[in-house]
């Protein structure tokens, strides 16, 4: 590093925007660790509340507080730093709570690590995964106790390393595609329309009838959540007029369909900021597959005719099991997700190459603006892929299964990074990607290492190895490469800090540092401390209502042993995903490989014809199993944005649209805060003990 360079990283690293993001962010991990334990049904990670919750406090003090304001691309820094640190609070501990479930199988819900405690071999470990003392699993329920480092130490030093190695795993592969989506294709970020509206307001430079817009947006925005907060506070005074409405009427009419009506300003208005075609096709997506071909099915005799469901578990079924209707939407959407990670890379292969001939040193593309040199992010890259293999194989994993998890991992990272680059997606749209990996697997021979038929040779050989491979892979890609309940990863967040820096002026290398080190230092802090908590309150007394459920909690170790189970009996029994007919099996794969096709077509549509209505990022989100809920919002989203170009076109968008719609997100935003922090819970303090078949 030159003398230049070195001093101006030091001059950084004393900047105001630097410390203050620094600060806030740790401030905001630890408490978001703290609520996890109480009452308090706030989830700061979630919609990247926490990130905007800052924010508006620094506006708000800098729009009426001169002296308080900071600069652009110093409000751009904390708010990065808190957005990809702030998910690791809780997604970082996923490892740990798995293990923990695993060894105290008795503590699972719907017998579901009886099940798997029936599968030779299924339940061992290596060391360096998780705790393996019963004792020290044990005592993690009942809490009153120091941590039993010594039973820890192994997991903690092991999970420290994975979790830093994965993230320059993918923070090198989305540096090396900044250029390409963020300066060549300018990928929206949607959710960079408040961020951004924010930093005027704080900086004081937001006209005042632009002001008055976002301000008319609040009230109303207030208003409509208002009841919540009453009832919140004063509980059976209040109301609620957003809540999800089943439509029986059209389930008759649409047999085997799934109708369910959910709209709310908060995430009305979010929607409405979303690209045109990401709306249409996420609407035309869910219905085509969810809806008409459900019925179709049942009319031409295919499925069995179903009652009205009458709860969300309609839509699940209907969208991944191929049990009702040959054509599973969920199933295709799935396959859509991975596919749109391959095909992004393969459209994108001169770019890769121009990005490689660099790295070599023929000078192909202009690196001067970019956070580091095309050879630093490409050694980052090769080494952490090798490291990742190795880090698996220590813990027992194959060399195969861990290519199989590292390449899968790959592609939905590139996937959901582009999903959150053109929507308002939440991170579970590509909902149990992990059941596809756990099946993959499978067919590529993993269960025969350790299912009834493997030699007792084999089981005692690769047990351990083909049962971590599983809970590996339902880890990187349920909850590293995307965090449940959030807006994507902290990894692909920082490509939308990229934007965020193309927006504010801020150095692209300033951004990639700040959000490392907020990253890393969220690795370093949250795993100890999760411990800390866990071990000092007890998960069968500690959990709140809404960032931490119990059932939050003991769900990373229930889906990983789902995905083991279910895998597991596709090529002894045919079992997945609730589906206990193995005729399906094959079905299902071709539903995938469809999903894994089409994403392809649509995206070389949209290459080919400049005006192509469909966006396979859309196709993704319609197809997700939270979309039985989610169509709502899309569809009056499209419809109210279509309206506003139709009747003003861009300019009517822009200066009466936005405003309003980021003013409307603030307002029922703020009450929901409030709302959360003061919202009683009846689950917490009661200790919860399932039940064990035999």
């Amino acid at each position: 590093m030159s003398e230049e360079k070195e001093f101006l990283l030091s001059e950084f690293l004393k900047s105001r925007g630097f410390i203050v993001g620094l600060v806030i962010s740790i401030v905001m991990m630890l408490i978001q660790l703290s609520i996890d334990w109480t009452n308090v049904n706030l989830t700061l990670w979630g919609m990247n509340a926490g990130a905007f919750l800052v924010l508006f406090v620094l506006a708000i003090l800098g729009y009426f507080l001169s002296s308080l304001r900071l600069r652009a691309d110093e409000y751009a820094i904390v708010f990065a730093m808190v957005t990809v640190s702030l998910g690791f609070a809780w997604s970082v501990a996923v490892p740990f709570s798995i293990s923990i479930f695993n060894t105290a199988w008795e503590k699972q819900w719907w017998w579901m690590g009886y099940w798997v405690s029936t599968i030779p071999g299924a339940l061992e470990m290596s060391p360096l995964f998780g705790v393996k003392d019963m004792e020290a699993a044990l005592a993690a329920f009942t809490g009153g106790t120091s941590v039993p480092w010594a039973a820890w130490a192994p997991a903690l030093g092991f999970w420290m390393i994975f979790t830093i190695v994965l993230l320059v795993f993918m923070l090198s592969m989305g540096m090396i595609l900044r250029k390409l989506w963020i300066d060549i294709e300018k990928l929206p970020f949607p959710y960079l329309n408040i961020t951004n509206e924010l930093i005027n307001l704080g900086m004081g430079v937001t006209q005042k009838p632009r002001v008055k817009k976002i301000l008319i947006g609040l009230l109303v925005g207030f208003l409509l959540m208002l009841g919540n907060l009453i009832d919140a506070l004063a509980p059976g005074r209040g109301w609620n007029l957003w809540q999800t409405y089943h439509i029986e009427a059209l389930e008759v009419a649409l047999p085997n369909s799934s109708w369910f009506f959910s709209v709310s300003p908060s995430q009305l208005s979010l929607w409405y900021l979303a690209p045109l075609d990401v709306l249409f096709t996420a609407v035309v997506a869910w219905f085509i597959f969810a809806d008409i071909i459900p019925a179709v099915s049942a009319w031409a005799g295919y499925a069995t005719l179903q009652a009205p469901w009458g709860s969300s578990g309609g839509a699940w079924h209907n969208m991944a099991s191929c049990a009702i209707a040959p054509i599973s939407g969920g199933m295709i959407g799935w396959g859509a997700m991975i596919g749109l990670g391959l095909w992004l890379l393969v459209y994108a292969r001169k770019y890769i190459v121009s990005t490689l001939k660099n790295a070599f040193g023929k000078k192909v593309l202009d690196e001067s603006n970019e956070p580091f040199s095309y050879r630093t992010l490409w050694l980052a890259f090769i080494i952490s892929t090798v490291l990742l293999i190795v880090l698996m194989v220590v813990v027992y994993i194959p060399v195969w299964a861990a290519g199989i998890i590292v390449v899968y991992t790959c592609l939905q990272y590139v996937a959901t990074s582009r999903i959150r680059g053109e929507s308002i997606a939440k991170g579970d749209i590509p909902w149990e990607s992990q059941e596809v990996l756990a099946t993959l697997l499978s067919q590529a021979g993993l269960y025969s290492l350790v299912g009834p038929q493997a030699s007792a040779a084999s089981q005692a050989a690769y047990g351990p190895g083909a049962y971590t491979a599983w809970n590996m892979g339902y880890v990187v890609t349920g909850h590293y490469t995307w965090y449940w309940g959030g807006a994507g990863t902290p990894q692909s967040a920082q490509l939308e800090a990229f934007k965020l820096a193309t927006l504010t002026k801020t150095n692209n290398r300033a951004m990639a540092i700040s959000t490392i080190v907020a990253m890393v230092l969220a690795v370093l802090i949250c795993l100890p401390l999760w411990l800390v908590f866990t071990y000092m309150i007890g998960i069968d007394k500690g959990f709140g209502y809404g960032g931490t459920l119990y059932s939050q909690w003991v769900s990373p170790a229930w889906w990983s042993q789902e995905a083991i189970f279910n895998a597991a009996f596709n090529q002894a029994q045919g079992c997945s995903w609730f589906n206990w007919n193995k005729d399906l099996l094959g079905l299902e794969l071709a539903n995938w490989a469809a999903g894994f096709f089409l994403a392809g077509v649509l995206l070389w549509a949209r290459v080919a014809f400049a005006r192509f209505p469909l966006n396979p990022v859309g196709l993704v989100i319609g197809l997700c199993q939270p979309a039985h809920w989610l169509w709502g919002y899309l569809l009056v989203a499209w419809v109210l944005k279509f309206l506003t170009f139709r009747i003003g076109g861009s300019k009517l968008y822009e200066e009466q649209g936005v405003p309003l719609a980021i003013g409307i997100f603030l307002g029922a935003f703020i009450v929901s805060i409030v709302t959360d922090i003061f919202l009683p819970v009846a689950q917490a303090g009661i200790e919860w003990t399932p039940a064990v078949p035999g």
